[in-house]
């Protein structure tokens, strides 16, 4: 047969028309479903013989759809359940732990490594204007603590304590400009993401948490729901702790400041007393170093007198008066609280203190009198606030009451020494008769009464203008030789000339004083220091007696 063009084929009859043409034709089959939200329609277009297999088709894609949107919901449900059974075992923990800061800050990094990635972790509390990461974590190993002076308005942490929400960065290279506030950090090897939360117990925020990584994307809206959960279920516990630490601390400065007060009751020695006091408040109050030192205004001088260091520094530094943040002290009167030395340009640095980041000094004042000034270092920044001020002012003046009982009782030891030793030289001298017996007694018993290492006497000779040594006993043979054959005229000696025209005692350190006491002859006769003394009857000078 062939086809006539006309759909027919010659040869063949025509097939009778269909009664209901459409049946023949195709036909779309259209379903909408929701998912997430969003209308999807599922479009499918078959002939009325193929209708089973479409309509098969069609549920086949219903119950994948089914399937999909279940498996959504499973999921998404059975992450809720993670979150809140995490959430829970943080609370139990949490409730469990101690009243203990560092104990629960450790506890929190626990929980926020099996929610996150906690390369970095921080757990900072905040102080006033002071903030201190009182656990700081990286790559799991631990890094000292560290405080810092917050300045409002500037940085992440303190845009969390403003606002009391949390910040979520997926990627600092992307969001930096369109964050709230910038990093107040500076890192060569900076995180790519990030989770701030805020620690915040009633209407304070006492603190951040926060989680680092440096991968982009590394936190969602789960770890954000979690970490904010843990953190409102810390702040509670953690503000509890931190009361019952400031209690304890309390309670060991009283007991700090009642033991250095027996103390001062206890002993009137100051040497001892001032090793005991040092001692005694680093070990009450932790401090890097404690020192104390006694006033010299004469010599413009405050000597080292007793200090007490974290491992084995020894200082024993005098300070010249207004050097350093102790010698302002000594000039000014005044105390001062220094919380970064490293930005105050009153403050010298000793080496062996090279760990020092603050320092507070605060004078010893009796009757507006300086006698001495007590400092206290920390090798932490901001270590030191108002109750710190306070406490060493206490203890300070308990210190100057002591400086003041032992010199009444050292004046009360040196008037009954001194009413001793005129009654046994003047029983000495009753007994001889002769001049030259009269001098040897004399400086023989000084150096025992006065506890000086020797004594000597230079008798003043009017015709030949000049000094002559008359006794000089506690000189080894060759000096004795020297000394005796000696003579000093008037002009050979400015010391000598000094006494003899102002008929005043004077003191004379050698090194120092070269001017006065040439340096030949006290590197000859071994002399360090010597106290010259002007022997006078009816206000004529006889000699000068040398100790």
């Amino acid at each position: 047969m062939r086809d006539s063009g006309m759909g027919l084929r010659e040869g063949r009859t025509p097939d009778p028309p269909s009664p209901r043409p459409w049946l023949r034709s195709p036909y779309l089959l259209a379903l909408g479903l929701v998912a997430a939200g969003l209308l999807i329609v599922v479009l499918l277009l078959a002939r009325p013989e193929s209708a089973v297999l479409a309509l098969a088709a069609l549920g086949v894609t219903v119950v994948a759809f089914l399937a999909w949107r279940w498996a959504g919901v499973r999921a998404a449900l059975l992450q809720r359940v993670a979150e809140l059974s995490t959430i829970e075992a943080a609370g139990r923990i949490i409730a469990e732990a101690e009243l203990d800061v560092d104990e629960i800050a450790r506890l929190m990094y626990e929980g926020a490594q099996r929610v996150a990635d906690a390369t970095i972790f921080h757990l900072g509390l905040f102080d006033g204007d002071t903030y201190t990461l009182r656990l700081w974590m990286h790559d799991g190993k631990p890094v000292a603590p560290q405080t810092f002076q917050m300045s409002p308005g500037v940085g992440l942490v303190n845009w969390l304590r403003e606002t009391r929400r949390p910040l979520l960065v997926r990627d600092f290279a992307r969001e930096m400009d369109s964050l709230p506030a910038r990093p107040a950090y500076v890192s060569d090897d900076p995180p790519r993401s990030a989770l701030y939360v805020p620690l915040v117990a009633g209407e304070q925020v006492i603190g951040t948490m926060s989680v680092q990584s440096f991968r982009p994307g590394a936190y969602g809206e789960g770890e954000l729901r979690v970490l904010s959960a843990m953190a409102n279920q810390a702040a509670l516990a953690l503000q509890k702790a931190r009361v019952y630490e400031q209690e304890r601390k309390r309670a060991r400065q009283l007991a700090t400041i009642g033991e250095v007060s027996r103390q001062v009751t206890a002993t009137l020695e100051l040497n001892e007393l001032f090793e005991r006091v040092v001692r005694l408040i680093r070990s009450g109050f932790g401090y890097y170093h404690v020192a104390i030192f006694a006033a010299d205004p004469a010599r413009q001088v405050i000597n080292f007198e007793a200090g007490a260091s974290a491992g084995d520094h020894a200082v024993s530094v005098d300070v010249a008066w207004g050097q350093g943040l102790i010698g302002w002290v000594a000039a000014h009167g005044e105390p001062v609280l220094v919380n970064d030395v490293s930005a105050d340009a009153r403050y010298r640095a000793i080496d062996a203190l090279e760990e020092t980041r603050s320092e507070l000094a605060v004078p010893l004042l009796l009757d507006e009198e300086l006698v001495g000034v007590l400092d206290v270092q920390s090798d932490r920044p901001a270590a030191f606030g108002p109750d710190d001020l306070f406490i060493l002012e206490t203890l300070g003046a308990q210190v100057a009451i002591a400086i003041q009982e032992a010199r009444l009782y050292a004046a009360e030891q040196q008037q009954a020494w001194l009413a001793t030793a005129l009654l046994q030289v003047a029983d000495a001298m009753s007994q001889v008769g002769e001049m030259d017996a009269v001098l040897t007694t004399i400086v023989r018993l000084t150096p025992l009464l006065a506890g000086v290492d020797r004594c000597a006497i230079l008798l003043w000779e009017p015709a030949a203008e000049s000094f002559r040594p008359a006794q000089t006993p506690g000189l080894s043979p060759e000096q004795r030789e020297l000394f005796d054959a000696m003579a000093f005229p008037r002009g050979s000696v400015p010391a000598l000339d000094l006494v003899s025209l102002d008929r005043n005692p004077l003191l004379v350190r050698a090194e120092e004083q070269q001017a006065l006491l040439p340096l030949p002859l006290a590197e000859a006769l071994d002399i360090c220091e010597v106290l010259l003394l002007p022997l006078l009857a009816q206000g004529e000078l006889l000699g000068i007696m040398m100790v």
